[in-house]
């Protein structure tokens, strides 16, 4: 793995850019550059007309905050038209989220054939419904509850211990590339059980060429989804490469019992339903790749978010930093730091990484106030919800503060869903995040080494910054971390005034 790939380009100096950057007056917090409070003229006048879906797709390709923003027209329930699909009826207010995800399993059916089975596999619980997505539910939960988060907590710092061990004492690297690293060493060593460097680099190299021939032209462009069309053959290739990564590394552990005994796929193997039957190969091997997918490349982007709006606010930023310095290393009290935890909410709601929550009705179902007939498409659109200044005050604007206090209504911020369908895996992903953020922030300094402000596009299945965003990372010495731990503990044992 390469690190710091702009090195040369550091200096003795600090880059003092991150503290006007985004800023439209002195002392205002950091701005999304894509969300606009209100429509311009000519997005009013699109939301009007019939635009072709190709043109719709490429659309929200390029710009998905902008695209539903104009469609929407202010509306609460409007339609978009993507190739491949008929037309999806979309909403993004409170009262709409309530409605299609308090809605009974039933009303509901997955699509065979769908954007979902190519990536997530036909096996997994994103791609089955009834009976046997409640099954797979019920054996995949133990892996994923509160409690057993906070016990990884231990091994996420370790994995950001031994990266930022192996980088230079001070360098450039694109911040994504940090992030994504880290999201990645997460995966393999605690999902998977993989720990051997050979391995590792197998899955890495796997895992890289699977989610960057995952384009979304792919997903949303169902007629491009044809072997006649290379990059839908490369995506194949990918896909065979990484499933025969998992298959081997399932049957592996199968047939070697006390190897990996810590991690979830072990779990997940000693799992057992009520009759006494596990998940097959097939079904582990496609999990696996759901899990994959949605929590490595969704987490990376979060906490890139989460840096990067903090470096453009030198305020959030320090503050963060003092708060993670002040406490103890004892990983487990890293998500009761409440600035910290209000940060990781903050940047899950402000870019909303998976772009919408997707159904398609089984049933007569109603949405504000119009009744979607059997066979319909149902998308939230959290881009929408989580930027909606009825509930968050200037949502552009980064606000950490806004997290901490009273909390938003149960349909109002919803970064993991809700329902039946309800990310599993929303605490190991919060406690990765938090372990991960307070370990590097407590070990080094960061600065923003670009003035170039990144714009949210639609990146695989999920969003992302449009550009790299170079950081500078500038290791502390170990004397000053502890000193800072001596300063904590002194603060923890010192008894109250009276």
């Amino acid at each position: 793995m390469t690190h710091c790939p702009y090195q040369n380009q550091a200096s003795s100096t600090a880059l003092p850019i991150q503290q006007s950057l985004l800023h439209t007056e002195t002392g205002s917090a950091p701005r999304a550059v894509s969300r606009r409070s209100k429509l311009s003229w000519w997005q009013n006048l699109v939301a009007k007309l019939p635009v072709p879906s190709v043109i719709q797709a490429l659309w929200a390709m390029r710009d998905p905050e902008g695209f539903f923003r104009a469609r929407s027209g202010g509306s609460e329930l409007f339609t978009v038209n993507l190739p491949g699909f008929s037309t999806i009826h979309v909403t993004g207010t409170a009262a709409g989220a309530r409605e299609m995800l308090s809605a009974p399993s039933d009303v509901y059916r997955t699509i065979p054939g769908s954007p979902i089975d190519a990536v997530f596999g036909a096996n997994s619980m994103m791609a089955v419904d009834g009976e046997r997505h409640q099954r797979q539910r019920r054996l995949i939960i133990p892996c994923f509850g509160p409690g057993k988060a906070k016990g990884l907590g231990p091994s996420f710092a370790a994995i950001a211990q031994k990266y930022l061990a192996s980088l230079p004492e001070d360098c450039v690297m694109p911040l994504q590339q940090l992030m994504q690293d880290l999201a990645l060493d997460v995966i393999i060593e605690v999902i998977f059980g993989v720990h051997d460097a050979a391995g590792k680099a197998r899955f890495t190299k796997a895992i890289t060429a699977f989610v960057a021939a995952a384009t979304p032209s792919l997903l949303l462009i169902s007629k491009l989804r044809h072997r006649i069309w290379p990059p839908w053959r490369r995506f194949l290739r990918a896909q065979a490469e990484l499933d025969r990564c998992l298959l081997g590394q399932v049957r592996h552990l199968r047939t070697h019992p006390d190897e990996a005994q810590g991690s979830l796929l072990r779990v997940m193997l000693n799992t057992k339903d009520p009759s006494g039957d596990a998940l097959s190969d097939e079904e582990l091997r496609d999990e696996l790749r759901m899990l994959l997918v949605a929590g490595h490349e969704t987490t990376a982007t979060t906490m890139t978010w989460a840096v990067y709006y903090s470096l453009a606010n030198q305020n959030v930023y320090e503050k963060l930093r003092a708060e993670v310095r002040a406490a103890s290393e004892d990983v487990h009290g890293y998500e009761a730091l409440p600035y910290l935890d209000a940060v990781c909410h903050e940047a899950l709601r402000i870019h909303s990484v998976p772009p919408f929550a997707f159904r398609t009705l089984r049933k007569p179902l109603v949405v504000s106030g119009k009744e979607l007939p059997p066979g319909s498409n149902l998308a939230l659109s959290l881009m929408l919800l989580h930027g909606d200044p009825n509930v968050f005050a200037a949502p552009r604007e980064f606000r950490p503060e806004r997290f901490i206090g009273p909390k938003y209504d149960l349909f109002a911020f919803l970064p993991f869903g809700s329902g039946v369908r309800r990310c599993i895996a929303s605490s190991f992903a919060l406690s990765e995040m938090q372990v991960i953020l307070a370990t590097i922030l407590r070990r080094a300094d960061f600065s923003l080494a670009t003035t170039t402000r990144p714009k949210l596009i639609l990146k695989h299945i999920n969003s992302g910054p449009d550009r790299p965003i170079p950081v500078r990372i500038v290791k502390r010495p170990m004397a000053a971390v502890q000193d800072d731990l001596g300063l904590a503990t002194a603060i923890a044992v010192c008894p109250a005034p009276v």
